[in-house]
């Protein structure tokens, strides 16, 4: 883990997120992100160990489906 900011990122595969994620990924942040599309999540966990940031974990879900948020939690 590195000394940055910690952040933790819903919708972690929007567009515009991840523009943003770039930015705090430069200061050496640390990122757990949570987004629907698990291919996605990697390819964005990458691409910010890239720029300087740490991505301590990921996860899959979909808000819309009631069922998953405990699971979230949990996590």
């Amino acid at each position: 883990m590195k000394s940055g900011p910690c952040i933790l990122v819903f919708g972690a595969n929007s567009a515009i997120c991840h523009e943003v994620l770039k930015l705090y990924a430069l200061a050496g942040a640390n990122f757990f992100l949570v987004g629907r599309n698990q291919e996605k999540l990697l390819a964005i966990n990458a691409d910010l160990v890239a720029r300087g940031g740490a991505v301590v974990g990921t996860a899959s879900y979909d808000f819309n489906e009631w069922q998953q948020h405990d699971g979230c939690v949990i996590q």
